[in-house]
């Protein structure tokens, strides 16, 4: 049954090539019509695929889910980077389904649930199926090759943005996020996409930045040892986290791994502040405070994509003391994204001490401490003063310029809100996981600063660019 569920998913994958040739209208009709047909025809004409609670509930979760990520991909995003994100959900979902059923004798170390092989596979037939669909895409709508008359050239970067995306699918779904994985994987897909094309489409790929090799590795290594020994870090944390320290020092320079570092500082600090208490209380982080690689990813992964764009620009490039349009964008992003994923900690340890009584965001009804979307002022303040000290140490860094410091502050208060907000709606009810919430916190306040910043630099080509979507 297994087997003919994943062969039906990955087949349906087929239907993206037809962006090639409808209207976003034309699209958007066609997902609604075989959610439709998933709800009421499927459960008569294909009840073998379905498990016995789908039997039970009379459709299909994930097949009706399937639609929802297709009809919410065709309205936000250009139909290249949607065909991208629906090749990466159905090809490296449906393959590492089927590849970890049959030879998934390794686990993965985060998630004994997942498999090496599923895993490996599910990067591999993403890369290859996202880029090969962008590709027929963009050639049938003659749009990129067009504007650039670079064939080879914007198919390299096409390969790179696609393997980088799948590989951030891959992970995103091995977190066991309890979200759909035809939900997240898609979703997730689509942003990363959409980021990197950006970066693809506004600078010179491929740079390489050999002098910084030694010194991010060798800053990574020294960190990591020291938030193990102080009991900071688990084992996986450990390795993710040397991994996101060298990709953060090699792509966005100290400046970039500045500004990691002093989230992971202050972030430690608050974690380990009260702890005693937290425990009486029973909102204590697990774990005795050890991070792992699914909260370093959560955190830092969305920074981690904005510092991809500052280093596909080239080399650090200063006018009269400033960045270069480009990377201060990139530059504001990052900073906005661990604003946020601060901020969010910051509230959450913080506010975990007050003895006022929490009210949940979404109704501001009286709660315990410790649930989910439950705000108190003490952690609102912690979270505005946990933006400010990620934008101070962008600032110090020069990273981001003093007259526009603003835009990160706010980008975190923003974050921690969409924090709250998901928490209430969505973790309380067991739908999604902390992890999931923190990374749409990361993101939302990278992305907020990334659009805010981009407007007030280049309005001009911003609209030239969503004039493309």
């Amino acid at each position: 049954m297994e087997t003919k569920r994943q062969i039906i998913h990955i087949g349906m994958a087929g239907f993206a090539l037809l962006l090639g040739f409808l209207t976003r209208w034309q699209a958007l009709a066609c997902a609604a019509a075989a959610f439709a047909f998933n709800l009421f025809v499927m459960p008569r004409i294909a009840r073998g695929t379905f498990r016995d609670e789908e039997k039970t509930r009379g459709y299909s979760t994930g097949m009706l889910s399937y639609c929802v990520s297709v009809f919410v991909l065709v309205l936000l995003f250009p139909a290249h980077i949607v065909a991208g994100a629906w090749a990466v959900m159905a090809f490296g979902d449906g393959f590492a389904s089927l590849i970890g059923k049959h030879f998934g004798r390794a686990r993965l170390g985060w998630n004994p649930s997942k498999s090496w092989a599923g895993f490996i596979a599910f990067i591999i037939a993403g890369s290859i199926g996202a880029f090969v669909f962008q590709t027929l895409i963009l050639y049938w709508l003659d749009d990129y090759f067009t504007i650039f008359n670079a064939w080879r050239f914007y198919c390299g970067g096409l390969a790179v943005i696609s393997a980088i995306t799948a590989v951030t699918a891959a992970t995103i779904e091995s977190l066991d996020m309890k979200l759909n994985d035809n939900i997240s994987v898609p979703l997730v897909s689509g942003v990363v996409l959409w980021f990197l094309h950006f970066s693809l489409f506004f600078t010179e790929w491929g740079a390489v930045y050999a002098d910084r090799i030694l010194p991010a590795l060798a800053v990574s290594l020294a960190i990591g040892a020291i938030s193990y020994a102080a009991k900071a870090v688990d084992v996986w944390g450990l390795l993710g986290g040397i991994a996101i320290g060298f990709a953060m020092y090699y792509f966005a320079d100290w400046r970039g791994f500045a500004v990691l570092l002093a989230f992971f500082i202050a972030g430690t600090a608050c974690t380990k502040i009260g702890r005693r208490i937290k425990e009486q209380r029973g909102v204590a982080q697990e774990h005795k405070g050890r991070r792992g690689l699914k909260n370093a990813l959560a955190n830092c992964g969305p920074g981690l994509l904005f510092a991809y764009i500052i280093g596909t620009g080239g080399s650090w490039d200063f006018l009269d003391g400033s960045l270069t349009q480009f990377h201060a964008i990139g530059a504001m992003a990052l900073t906005g994204a661990f604003a946020a994923a601060l901020a969010d900690t910051m509230s959450s340890e913080i506010g975990q001490l007050s003895k006022a009584q929490p009210v949940m965001i979404t109704t501001f009804r009286k709660a315990t401490a410790g649930t989910n979307g439950a705000i108190t002022l003490a952690g609102t303040i912690a979270g505005a003063a946990g933006a400010v000290i990620v934008s101070l140490a962008a600032l110090a860094a020069g990273l981001v310029d003093a007259r526009f410091v603003w835009i990160p502050i706010t980008a975190g208060l923003i974050g921690t809100t969409v924090d709250s907000v998901l928490g209430a709606a969505l973790e309380e009810k067991g739908l999604v996981n902390n992890e999931f919430v923190n990374f749409c916190c990361a993101l939302s306040g990278g992305a907020f600063a990334f659009v805010i910043f981009w407007a007030l630099l280049e309005p001009e080509t911003l609209r030239f660019f969503l004039s493309v979507w």
